[in-house]
C-alpha cells in the first residue's frame, strides 16, 4: 500500500512539475506578457479541475520540437514521451531534497580519510537522505514505463532498498540489537510520527477528515500478525520455558517465521495488486501517471545510487561504535529514533504534504503501509539475511521493545478504525512517539 500511495503522490508532482516547467521554459514561451496570460489561465483551469475532481485533472502540456514542454490554449494531452537528459538533469538537480547530495562525497572522504567518528556518522545520515529520494524516484519511474504488476513488483523489491542495504551492513559488523531497534523505530516512526504530523496539520486545516478504513484495517491487521511473529519467539526465550529454548532452536523459530511472514507478504501483494485493489483506491486514483524519466535514465540512477547507498551505509554503521563511546551517545536513540529517518525522511514529508492537501488516505497508505512493508518483509528479510551471512540474526527482542511496538499498532488500529481523522488523533500518536524518545534516550 505504501508503494501504491507514493505512485499516487509522485504522479501529483510530476504533474506540477511538467505543467510549471512548461510555463517557465525560456524556450516555449517568448514574452513575459504571455507567460503571465498563461500562468493565469493555468491557475483558473487548475482551480476548476480541484473542484471538479479533487486534483484528478491538470492541465496537459504538448512537447516542443527541441524536447521541452510548453504551454498550450487548447486542451490537448501531454505526450508521453519522457524528458529529455539535460531537463531529465535539470529534474533532479533543482529538487530541494537533493542540495543534500554535496554530503555524499563528503561522507566517503569522512569515512576513508579517518575523520572523527561522530562527525564520519553525521555526514554520511545526511547523504543517505537525499540517496533513499533518488532511490525511490527512480523506482516509481521505472514502475511508470514496465506497467502496473511489473511495476508493483519493483516498488516492493526497492521500496526498502535503504532499510535493507542498512540492515545487511549492520548484520555484517554484528549489530544485530541495532538492526532490531532500527526496524522497530522505522515502524514507530511510520505510525506514530509521520502519521501524528499528518493528522495533526491536516486537522488544523480541515475539521475532520476521511480516509478508506478498510484498508487501514487490512494493514493494521497484518501488522498485528507481525507482531505475533516477533512476540511469541521473545515471549518464549525469556519466559519460564527459556532453558530449553536454546540459542540454536530460536535461530531455527526465528527462520520459520520469516518464511510465513514472506509468504503472507507475497499474499498481501497479490491481494493489493491485484484482487482488492478498490480497498487501497482513493479519489483521483484512475489518473494515468506519465513518466519524466526515460528507462535507460532510471535504471542508470537506480544502479549507481544503491551502489552509493551501501558505501555510505557501510560507513555509518562503521562509526556508530566508536560514536557512541566518543560521544557518550545512547546506541538504543541511534537505533530507535535516528537511523530511521535515513530511509523515510522524503516519504514522511511526502505523507504531510498529502494530508494538508486533504489527500490523508495517500497519507495513511505512505504511513502504515511502509509499517506492514518493514513489519513482513524487511524484518524477515534480516532473520533470512543472517542465514545465508552465517549470522545468528533471530526475532528474540527486548521486552521494552516487543512491548512498545506491540502498543503501538494496537494505538494506531483503535485511531484509524472509524475512517475518520482530527488534530487530536494526531497529538494522541506524536504523544506516544515523545515519550518513546525519552525513554530510549535514557536506556
Amino acid at each position: 500500500m505504501a508503494n501504491k500511495a507514493l505512485s499516487q503522490a509522485f504522479a501529483f508532482q510530476r504533474r506540477d512539475s511538467r505543467t510549471m516547467s512548461g510555463l517557465l521554459d525560456n524556450h516555449s514561451i517568448t514574452s513575459g506578457v504571455e507567460m503571465v496570460e498563461r500562468s493565469s489561465k493555468y491557475n483558473e483551469r487548475s482551480s476548476k479541475y480541484d473542484k471538479e475532481s479533487n486534483y484528478s485533472r491538470t492541465l496537459k502540456l504538448p512537447i516542443t520540437t527541441n524536447g521541452n514542454y510548453s504551454a498550450s490554449d487548447d486542451h490537448g494531452s501531454v505526450s508521453s514521451a519522457p524528458l529529455s537528459f539535460p531537463n531529465a538533469m535539470k529534474h533532479i538537480i533543482l529538487d530541494y531534497w537533493n542540495i543534500l547530495l554535496v554530503f555524499v562525497p563528503a561522507g566517503v572522504m569522512a569515512g576513508m580519510g579517518g575523520w572523527e567518528p561522530g562527525i564520519t556518522f553525521w555526514l554520511n545520515f545526511l547523504a543517505l537522505v537525499p540517496l533513499a529520494k533518488l532511490l525511490g524516484m527512480a523506482t516509481e519511474e521505472l514502475a511508470v514505463h514496465l506497467g502496473e504488476n511489473v511495476g508493483g513488483l519493483l516498488n516492493a523489491t526497492f521500496g526498502n532498498a535503504v532499510e535493507m542495504i542498512l540492515t545487511i551492513e549492520l548484520i555484517l559488523n554484528n549489530e544485530f540489537s541495532v538492526v532490531k531497534q532500527t526496524l522497530i523505530g522505522s515502524i514507530l516512526s511510520n505510525l506514530l510520527l509521520v502519521l501524528g504530523c499528518a493528522f495533526f496539520l491536516g486537522g488544523l486545516i480541515f475539521k475532520e477528515q476521511s480516509f478508506n478504513a478498510q484498508g487501514a484495517n487490512v494493514n493494521t491487521s497484518l501488522l498485528i500478525l507481525a507482531m505475533f511473529g516477533v512476540l511469541v519467539p521473545t515471549a518464549i526465550a525469556l519466559g519460564e520455558e527459556k532453558e530449553k529454548f536454546e540459542l540454536e532452536d530460536s535461530l531455527v523459530v526465528s527462520r520459520l517465521v520469516a518464511l510465513v511472514l514472506f509468504t503472507i507478504y507475497g499474499l498481501f501483494l497479490i491481494f493489493q495488486l491485484k484482487t482488492h485493489q478498490d480497498l487501497f483506491s482513493s479519489e483521483g486514483d484512475d489518473d494515468e501517471e506519465e513518466a519524466m524519466l526515460s528507462v535507460s535514465f532510471a535504471t542508470v540512477v537506480l544502479g549507481l545510487t544503491t551502489v552509493q547507498v551501501a558505501i555510505n551505509s557501510q560507513m555509518l554503521v562503521d562509526a556508530i561504535e566508536p560514536m557512541v563511546t566518543s560521544w557518550h551517545f545512547p546506541k538504543g536513540f541511534i537505533g530507535i529514533i535516528l537511523l530511521p529517518i535515513v530511509g523515510n525522511a522524503c516519504e514522511h514529508a511526502t505523507a504531510i504534504s498529502m494530508a494538508i492537501k486533504n489527500k490523508v488516505d495517500l497519507s495513511i497508505g505512505i504511513a502504515i503501509g511502509s509499517s506492514t512493508q518493514i513489519a513482513i518483509c524487511v524484518i524477515p528479510f534480516s532473520v533470512l539475511a543472517g542465514l545465508f551471512l552465517n549470522k545468528g540474526m533471530n526475532l528474540i527482542f527486548a521486552p521494552v521493545e516487543a512491548l512498545i511496538i506491540f502498543l503501538s499498532v494496537v494505538m494506531v488500529a483503535n485511531v484509524t478504525v472509524g475512517g475518520k481523522s482530527n488534530w487530536l488523533s494526531g497529538v494522541i500518536l506524536l504523544a506516544c512517539y515523545v515519550v518513546i524518545s525519552i525513554v530510549f534516550w535514557y536506556v
